[in-house]
């Protein structure tokens, strides 16, 4: 015959579900009084409405043990930074940073575009109240490390001595920098004049022209006529001359925040601020 197996105390009970989450005696702090079991000889000559009201007891103690062990590292890792790419917010500007994790609220007229670490692109419209972290991207992320950058480029905005583009393929002939082309052709901008000018490139021992209309913002000259990563001493009519330094782009990121980031590492965080600008 089995022999009869008496059922296990609350204390016992509580001891089997709270195990495994037991600290290592060595280093851990003496237990509270309300954490200590009762003896097991009390426990076993009380009636069994008080030993039923003593599980109940332990039981939610070992629930809310759980609860707060689960959670604790639930909040530190939930933290989600994502940088304001635009909008219409008043409380939001461009090139801040928010916690996407945190509620966002948002009037019915107004719009937000965030981007987080990853590339990862959200427009949202009010009204709207909750966690950006929950929508869905519009435009998916890839490697992290893009925040950082995205922030160094946004702070333009809010220079007043920043000139941005009519498009993100425009190379300004107004002041020396870096330019970023692609494959086919290097197009140059500059505000449009009522006279025909003249452009000069000094591209190695040789100089190149070529005209400029009058009334035309921009001419375009192929790429093969450029090295990657060389600079050019340039000049546009008697305007004071620059220099140039032409980063060629031989495949272009199908995320308009990766080309943003590939721009803004070259140096040519005008034209990466002219992008991200675009995107609404």
């Amino acid at each position: 015959m089995t022999p009869h197996t008496a059922p296990a105390l609350p204390s016992q009970r509580l001891t089997r579900i709270l195990g495994s989450l037991a600290p290592n005696p060595s280093t851990s702090a003496p237990q509270s009084a309300m954490m200590r079991p009762v003896a097991p000889a009390a426990e076993a000559d009380m009636p069994r409405t008080v030993l039923d009201a003593l599980w109940i007891l332990t039981r939610a103690t070992a629930i809310a043990v759980l609860m707060l062990t689960a959670l604790a590292p639930v909040s530190a890792q939930t933290r989600v930074q994502m940088i304001v790419a635009s909008s219409s917010a008043a409380a939001l500007t461009p090139g801040d940073v928010v916690d996407g994790a945190q509620t966002l609220s948002l009037g019915a007229a107004e719009r937000v575009t965030l981007i987080d670490d990853r590339g990862a692109l959200r427009a949202i419209d009010g009204p709207f109240r909750g966690r950006p972290s929950d929508r869905r991207p519009s435009v998916e992320g890839g490697d992290g490390g893009k925040l950082a950058i995205l922030a160094d480029v946004l702070r333009l905005m809010r220079d007043p001595n920043t000139v941005k583009l009519p498009g993100p393929w425009l190379a300004s002939t107004q002041r020396t920098g870096h330019v970023c082309a692609q494959a086919d052709r290097l197009v140059f901008w500059r505000p449009a004049t009522a006279d025909d000018v003249r452009l000069s490139i000094e591209i190695g021992a040789r100089k190149a022209n070529a005209a400029w209309p009058k009334g035309a913002e921009t001419i375009a000259l192929p790429a093969a006529l450029f090295t990657n990563g060389a600079s050019y001493p340039t000049q546009v009519g008697s305007e004071p001359p620059v220099v140039l330094t032409v980063h060629i782009a031989s495949t272009v990121p199908a995320s308009p925040v990766d080309l943003a980031v590939w721009m803004a590492t070259r140096g040519c965080k005008t034209q990466a601020l002219t992008l991200l600008d675009q995107i609404r």
